[in-house]
């Protein structure tokens, strides 16, 4: 619901290329909010993921551990 999410004013809208209408996408931008759209086609794009979603959020020290975890738990699995 895009008058839902222009109500909440966010700082960020993060939207899923393959999930989300790209027409919803571009009115969002043109409501005038920052837009990323994220699409990890691959388990290993998620840490290089969780690593920008870190970036924008401010929180890039989290982010970073998180995504190293994240690595390690994949690398251990292979």
């Amino acid at each position: 619901d895009l008058e839902a999410v222009a109500a909440l004013k966010p700082d960020l809208v993060v939207a899923w290329q393959s999930g989300n209408i790209p027409a919803h996408v571009d009115k969002l931008r043109a409501f005038g909010f920052p837009v990323y759209v994220s699409q990890p086609n691959r388990i290993e794009d998620i840490a290089s993921e969780i690593e920008r979603l870190g970036v924008l959020a401010g929180t890039s020290t989290v982010a970073g551990t998180v995504a190293s975890q994240f690595r390690e738990r994949l690398a251990g699995l292979q």
